[in-house]
């Protein structure tokens, strides 16, 4: 398995790992970096490193400071060593939307008892800021609605919920690039996952007119698996893959 690889300015593919090669991903400007994705671990795989080794080798070889945990939905090959990750970056925030906590995600259901916004997160690396819920004695931060808007080192970063291959489904967006998570692009998604058809084309919608409303590009898409890279989009590229992703039925 091929580590380290620099897919996109600021954006990193640590490597793949559990049963279905999760990619792992670093978000990185001026020294600040977010981590995306805690995955299963391969039980017919023991060899090292380990996906949370391999994320502390690379921070520490670069002088990187953590500034959160997230994750792109709420099925077990992407979050499932939150624990493992939380071990190894202790006073580091998993920060997740609070659908994550809904009935039929991975965690079962439990209260989430209050929400971050983004000018939170300083506050919760200083451990001033209650979490919203503590899981299997993991302290986690939620946020709530469509839009988390923050930043890496002075570099916006979007996280963005929209619901499609699951009801947790987030996209990250920075610097131009979208991790799609497990979303399916383009017609014939053979994986529905029971999301209402209503609910699947206001996502849909809501990531076309994100741009619009921001004049804000989106030139590269990379499925969080690392088995999907479409570069160098146009506008209209954009536009039109999404609006046939769209589901009539």
């Amino acid at each position: 398995m091929e580590m380290y690889k620099h897919v996109s300015p600021g954006i990193v593919l640590i490597g793949r790992y559990g049963l279905l090669d999760t990619g792992v991903w670093l978000f990185h400007h001026n020294q600040e970096c977010a981590i995306l994705e805690m995955p299963d671990i391969n039980p017919k795989n023991n060899s090292h490193p380990k996906a949370w080794e391999s994320v502390t080798y690379y921070i520490k070889e670069k002088k990187l400071n953590p500034k959160f945990i997230t994750v792109t939905h709420a099925h077990r090959d992407h979050i499932d060593s939150f624990q493992r990750f939380h071990k190894a970056f202790q006073r580091i925030p998993i920060l997740l939307h609070e659908t994550f906590f809904k009935r039929g995600s991975y965690f079962r259901i439990k209260k989430v008892s209050n929400v971050i916004q983004s000018n939170d997160l300083k506050d919760l690396i200083r451990k001033k800021r209650e979490p919203s819920l503590i899981y299997q004695k993991v302290p986690i931060y939620c946020w709530r609605g469509r839009i988390f808007k923050t930043d890496i080192g002075g570099e916006v970063l979007f996280l963005v919920h929209v619901p499609k291959h699951s009801l947790s489904d987030t996209m990250l967006i920075f610097r131009g690039t979208m991790i799609t998570g497990d979303w399916w692009l383009g017609p014939g998604d053979p994986n529905k996952n029971h999301i209402p058809i209503r609910t699947i084309n206001d996502s849909i919608s809501f990531l076309q007119n994100f741009v619009n409303e921001r004049n804000y590009r989106i030139r590269n898409l990379f499925s969080v698996h690392a088995n999907e890279f479409r570069r160098e989009l146009s506008q209209q590229n954009y536009q039109e893959l999404l609006e046939s992703t769209r589901r009539l039925a």
